[in-house]
């Protein structure tokens, strides 16, 4: 996977994520638009930081992972289905908050998903500056 399609998929769900001008909102979803534009984000920095992670683990073997879920020394395949199932249990918890009957809890859908962008997001400056 190249990094110019990675960045592209990041552009076009933060593009995804911009509010409609001008169209009336029927009844709220909880599957909408923003959250599929989070949901595809998430999953777009969680590969990207899954892929340097495992170009640098290969370029510098003497090094480690230091998150615990994964292993000193992870595979690929073990790394993207720790990465799937946080994302799946980030979109589900997201959704769940979205369809809550509670005001206060419909408005905090966002933060799951944020939090697992975040992880990743620090996990990438992290290899960033240990390659750099």
């Amino acid at each position: 996977m190249s990094w110019r399609k990675l960045y592209s998929g990041i552009l076009a769900a933060s593009l995804l994520a911009a509010p409609a001008a001008g169209k009336d909102n029927p009844a709220p979803r909880a599957a909408d638009r923003n959250f599929w534009a989070l949901t595809a984000a998430t999953g777009a920095i969680s590969a990207l930081d899954v892929e340097l992670t495992q170009h640098y683990l290969q370029t510098a073997p003497w090094h480690r992972e230091r998150n615990p879920l994964y292993g000193p020394q992870p595979s690929r395949a073990r790394m993207y289905s720790t990465v799937a199932a946080e994302n799946l249990l980030g979109a589900y918890i997201g959704y769940r908050l979205k369809k809550s009957h509670h005001r206060r809890l419909r408005r905090l859908w966002w933060v799951p998903q944020t939090v697992v962008i975040a992880g990743h997001g620090a996990g990438l400056v992290v290899t960033l500056r240990l390659m750099y």
